[in-house]
């Protein structure tokens, strides 16, 4: 029984550790760095965001580009906006659905948010980009 015992505080010891060691990770920022805060869109577009985009493009999972992250939009920004909202209509396999699942966001609005993550969440211009 005696072995059972320091194998369990040798255990018990290790998680302790480790609780003491990732105890600093989403605190204060006083004890390390913080996750960079991805943008929200403006009050508008900002309900159907968080429902339909920023479960993928808010941490850039699923080969969706983060919201943000110039490196990852600018080859989509190369194609323009009309060929990014085309390949918004049509869905983009194996993860987006068509209409990136906002299948009750009119054509505006699914405009608007997909020219809001792929130019203005980038300070970039998105006027500039808007020809394919």
């Amino acid at each position: 029984m005696t072995g059972r015992r320091g194998a369990l505080g040798r255990v018990l010891a290790v998680a302790g550790g480790l609780a003491v060691s990732l105890g600093g990770c989403g605190g204060d920022g006083a004890s390390g760095t913080k996750a960079q805060a991805r943008p929200v869109p403006p009050a508008p577009l900002a309900s159907s965001y968080r429902r339909h985009c920023q479960q993928c493009h808010g941490l850039g999972v699923a080969g969706a580009p983060a919201v943000g992250d110039a490196v990852a939009w600018a080859p989509r920004q190369a194609q323009g906006l009309p060929s990014l909202l085309a390949r918004v209509e049509a869905g983009i396999p194996p993860a987006m659905p068509p209409r990136g699942g906002c299948l009750r966001c009119d054509d505006a609005t699914l405009e608007a948010l997909v020219r809001w993550m792929a130019f203005e969440s980038l300070n970039a211009g998105a006027n500039d980009l808007t020809e394919g």
